[in-house]
């Protein structure tokens, strides 16, 4: 009982990291240089193109920056849907996967990124964990 509420809370925990990340996403692209330095940078950023790659840098920023909002969605989607069918075994093993994804996520969250991620993707991967550790080895 616990350790699919605990799944639960998981799906939805990174439902909602997409959902926060798409403001945020929006609010960076659309805010405007408060200085000279974040002007040039900004310029840079938008008129640069990478050799060998053919974008740039703002393109590379925006496409992984839309990434992360669609696939924590669509891992939370995910784990609703194998949540429904009650298969403890079956969310045990999801809940390792999401865990063990999440704990990569929260170590790169932890040294590259902010608080702001993080908050959603430590919560993630402790209830993740959890619902690993309490749900039935057997099926049930």
């Amino acid at each position: 009982m616990w350790g699919r509420r605990l799944f639960l809370t998981g799906a939805w925990v990174m439902i909602l990291c997409g959902v926060v990340h798409i403001g945020g996403h929006v609010g960076l692209s659309s805010g405007l240089p408060e200085n000279e330095t974040e002007r040039q940078l900004l310029g840079l950023m938008r008129s640069y193109t990478i050799e060998n790659v053919g974008r740039t840098m703002q393109e590379l920023l925006n496409g992984f920056s839309l990434a992360f909002v669609f696939l924590p969605v669509t891992l939370g989607v995910l784990c609703l849907a194998i949540a429904k069918a009650r298969d403890a075994r079956l969310m045990r093993q999801a809940a390792l996967v999401a865990g063990l994804g999440m704990a990569a996520q929260s170590a790169v969250g932890l040294t590259h990124w902010f608080w702001v991620p993080d908050s959603f993707l430590i919560p993630a991967t402790l209830t993740f964990a959890a619902a690993w550790f309490l749900l039935p080895r057997e099926r049930g």
